[in-house]
């Protein structure tokens, strides 16, 4: 049935803000890599380039029953250590 829900949209977020930056730097420091090789300001950022990602966990949470259980931090180590994982 192609109701209101079938053009819902669903963050699966924390709600909690990140910039860019700070997602792969987290990612730089879990992997033990020098966060200076991103070169962040190398290239401007273009006029609609957003400062910051963040999105609202209220739908997940009152649709489906969503609420993040773990930290970026966290959920960074995961999806590195499945990435690795799945190497072997």
């Amino acid at each position: 049935a192609a109701g209101p829900a079938a053009k819902l949209t669903v963050n699966i977020c924390s709600g909690r803000p990140c910039t860019i930056r700070e997602f792969a730097e987290k990612i730089c420091a879990l992997l033990g890599r020098d966060c200076g090789l991103l070169d962040f300001g190398a290239i401007p950022m273009r006029p609609d380039d957003l400062p910051y990602q963040v999105g609202s966990p209220e739908a997940a949470a009152s649709v489906i029953g969503f609420t993040a259980a773990y930290d970026l931090d966290e959920m960074i180590r995961r999806a590195l250590k499945d990435f690795v994982d799945a190497g072997d």
